[in-house]
C-alpha cells in the first residue's frame, strides 16, 4: 500500500515565458485494491483479486487547485497519469 506520509520536494522548470516556477512533487507508491468475486448463487466467496491502485490525498491537493467534490479527467499514457479539473457542462 502507499506510505502514510508523502514527501514532497521541489523542482524549477522554465515556463514559456522562461521564468521558473517552483513544481511541487509527491512521492507515492503504487498499491492495491482487493475485489472479492462471489458466486451469482449465495455462496461462499470463491476468490480475491488485486488491482493496482494510487491513492492522492492531503491538503496539498486543494493548494494546487483540486477541491473535494470537483470531478477530474484522467489521461494515461505509458509511464504518466495527467490528472486535471473536468470541463463543466453548464
Amino acid at each position: 500500500m502507499t506510505n502514510a506520509h508523502s514527501t514532497a520536494k521541489t523542482a524549477k522548470t522554465k515556463t514559456t515565458s522562461k521564468t521558473l516556477r517552483k513544481i511541487s512533487q509527491r512521492h507515492y507508491t503504487v498499491g492495491y485494491i482487493s475485489v472479492r468475486h462471489e458466486p451469482k448463487a449465495k455462496e461462499a466467496c470463491t476468490h480475491y483479486s488485486k488491482h493496482p491502485a494510487l491513492h492522492l490525498k492531503g491538503n496539498w491537493l486543494e493548494t494546487v487547485g483540486f477541491t473535494s467534490g470537483q470531478p477530474v479527467t484522467i489521461i494515461a499514457k505509458k509511464g504518466k497519469l495527467i490528472v486535471k479539473l473536468a470541463k463543466q457542462i453548464a
